[in-house]
């Protein structure tokens, strides 16, 4: 699946950071990452790494591979190796120990949803579902970051409408039911 990340990038090029965003990393990277890991990585993902691989919103972060700041997906991995297992990617985080993933092995339906991690509900299991898939997730996360206008994922009527593929999947929580 073709993913445009011109709105996503212009909103990060927008943003207060110092640093601005990364640019991408290469194919042959991509693949010898998932190689080494093991995880196929979804088409979305990729498109977006060949764009932004890691970059910092706010006080959040985008991961990414090989970057040259401290965000990776292997550092994190590192602390929490059972997502290296399960095969969950690790695509953003939030500071203070929170991070989102990209779930790849179709748990909870058909798709790569991209779900909340809650560190203080432990790093087992996803805490609750954000978005039916990575492009959703990132320009909602971009949008509420930036602007701070956003209700998204948490008010049921705007997430439905932005991202209807989102309840169809099921056995997790949505962010309304928490």
């Amino acid at each position: 699946m073709k993913m445009d990340c011109t709105t996503v990038i212009q909103a990060l090029m927008e943003s207060e950071h110092p640093e601005g965003y990364p640019e991408g990393t290469t194919l042959d990277e991509i693949q010898a990452f998932s190689t080494h890991t093991g995880i196929v990585f979804p088409p979305e993902w990729i498109a977006w790494l060949l764009n932004v691989n890691g970059a910092f919103v706010g006080g959040q972060f985008l991961t990414g591979i090989n970057t040259k700041n401290s965000l990776t997906i292997e550092l994190v991995f590192q602390r929490h190796p059972l997502w290296k297992t399960k095969k969950y990617i690790p695509v953003a985080g939030d500071g203070l120990g929170n991070f989102y993933v990209i779930v790849t092995q179709q748990e909870y339906g058909s798709g790569h949803p991209v779900c909340f991690m809650d560190r203080e509900c432990g790093p087992q299991k996803p805490t609750f579902l954000v978005a039916s898939r990575f492009s959703i997730f990132i320009t909602q996360w971009i949008k509420k970051e930036t602007t701070k206008e956003s209700f998204w994922p948490f008010d049921p009527t705007t997430t439905a409408r932005v991202d209807p593929d989102l309840l169809n999947f099921s056995g997790i929580d949505l962010p309304w039911s928490k």
